[in-house]
């Protein structure tokens, strides 16, 4: 096991009662993370003290309405029990608060806080850095850039529209013709067999109606009589 304290002479002793936090006047009332280190002789409860302002109408602030606002008041809870020895506490909290430990008088408490660090970099003193100048207003300009934005949408809406039309009629060209190469759609053809079939029958039957039609007729035609035959 390795306890890490770090630079001795930054922990502090715990004097009095009470721990203060005091948030800067940017800050006052926005949650903020903090941590706590604390490097006591005996476990001890500790316990938080702030000022809370309730706001009295509660239910209809949740649905929207205005918070009604009362008289600021006093709120002391239980915080935490650190044990003996090295502990960390890491919290969230907004505002102004005390934390209080009970602890007998002979006990020493040691405590580091993340507000208390200070933050910062050694250099030449060179910046490479430029202020930015703002800019004025050009409103006839603002307006011309406003002007081509709609004329650019209202083209993009007649393209996306003349798209569509033309994919409506490619559609409906498609639907009309069926056939390959946009020809007539093909017929249904029968099969070969079904064809043999069925012309064997239709001849059998255009024979059998011209051996009927031409009984007694000869090469000469109708009615004549061959040459050598007396009538």
């Amino acid at each position: 096991m390795t306890i890490k304290l770090g630079n001795l002479t930054d922990w502090r002793v715990l004097d009095g009662k009470s721990l203060a936090f005091v948030a800067a006047d940017y800050d006052k009332g926005r949650p903020r993370r903090l941590r706590l280190d604390v490097n006591s002789e005996v476990g001890c409860n500790w316990y938080i003290r702030f000022h809370r302002v309730p706001i009295m109408n509660m239910p209809e602030y949740l649905l929207g309405a205005e918070p009604v606002r009362g008289d600021p008041e006093a709120v002391e809870r239980f915080f935490a029990f650190i044990p003996a020895g090295l502990e960390t506490v890491e919290f969230t909290f907004g505002g102004d608060f005390e934390l209080m430990p009970v602890r007998p008088d002979e006990c020493e408490i040691l405590y580091w806080t993340s507000e208390a660090e200070e933050y910062w970099s050694e250099g030449d003193g060179e910046t490479f850095s430029t202020i930015y100048e703002r800019q004025p207003r050009n409103e006839a300009l603002e307006h011309i850039m406003f002007q081509a934005a709609q004329n650019q949408l209202r083209r993009d809406k007649a393209h996306a529209e003349e798209l569509a039309a033309i994919r409506a009629e490619i559609g409906a060209m498609n639907g009309r013709q069926s056939g390959v190469h946009g020809g007539a759609p093909a017929q249904h053809q029968e099969p070969d067999a079904a064809r043999q079939s069925g012309g064997s029958a239709a001849q059998a039957a255009a024979g059998g109606a011209g051996g009927a039609s031409g009984a007694g007729d000869t090469p000469n035609g109708p009615n004549e009589t061959p040459e050598g035959e007396n009538k």
